[in-house]
């Protein structure tokens, strides 16, 4: 659990209405920790590889479309071993 806790603080720290969809996130372990995160409700899971912080200020509306608009660009979590870990934001 200390890595979820982890994640939580940096993730409260980072987040806000600009930021606040993670969708390249990579490898097998990273992976886990997000199933375990979206358990624990540190994050919410939008789509399979399109992850959201319900605690970061965002507009709730825009959540599709922003999510499609990531897809369309090809940013999703694609989890596989020998990919570093890369994070971006919107």
């Amino acid at each position: 659990m200390q890595s979820i806790k982890r994640l939580r603080e940096v993730l409260e720290a980072l987040s806000d209405k600009e930021h606040y969809l993670f969708p390249e996130l990579r490898g097998a372990a990273l992976k886990a920790l997000l199933s375990r995160a979206a358990k624990s409700g540190v994050f919410v899971r939008v789509c399979r590889g399109i992850y959201v912080n319900p605690r970061a200020a965002y507009p709730r509306g825009l959540v599709l479309y922003h999510t499609a608009s990531k897809l369309r660009a090809g940013n999703s979590c694609t989890c596989h071993s020998g990919y570093e870990n890369n994070t971006t934001s919107p």
